[in-house]
């Protein structure tokens, strides 16, 4: 996996068996004590370091640690991502997706977000009921929503507009 630290710095880092890491390509003995839900201990190369996960977002392989009182924001690309990169589909060359369709038939259980709302990847945005199933539509990407005339309890079609997203 490899791991974007920030805009100039990346590491690739792969755990092995026997508490062996491999960090660009170098092997490291570590340690890892998981002390609660947030909070890690680790010993890597006979060095100390108390881990924080501040946040996580495990859909979009982010999260903001601190270590030894130091902030880091990273982001995690997996073997998948690389590919979907080198074949040039990856979400950062994709383009800006202009309104939510209905991926099928459906009944709309909830309208989770209101018109002008901000919203990042991930945010709820639609309940759909399909097939006795609800569905859960999230936001594609980071904007602000103008809803259509959607409204709980409508009935929709597949390609339905549900909502657009501002430009």
């Amino acid at each position: 996996m490899e791991i974007q630290l920030d805009k100039e710095q990346s590491r690739k880092v792969e755990f092995k068996q026997n508490k062996v890491l491999l960090l660009d390509g170098k092997e490291h003995a570590y340690d890892l004590l998981r002390l609660s839900d947030e909070v890690y201990h680790l010993i890597l190369n006979e060095r100390s370091y108390q881990v924080t996960v501040q946040e996580l977002d495990r859909t979009v392989k982010k999260a903001t640690l601190e270590i030894n009182g130091t902030r880091f924001e990273v982001q995690g690309k997996d073997r998948f991502d690389a590919l979907l990169e080198a074949m040039g589909m990856n979400m950062s060359t994709s383009s800006k997706v202009k309104a939510l369709k209905a991926p099928m038939p459906g009944l709309v259980l909830e309208v989770c977000v209101s018109d002008g709302q901000s919203v990042t990847v991930g945010t709820p945005l639609i309940i759909l009921e399909a097939m006795k199933m609800e569905n859960i539509l999230k936001a594609p990407q980071d904007g602000v929503v103008r809803l259509s005339s959607i409204m709980k309890g409508q009935a929709v079609e597949k390609g339905d507009v549900l909502l657009k997203f501002e430009d």
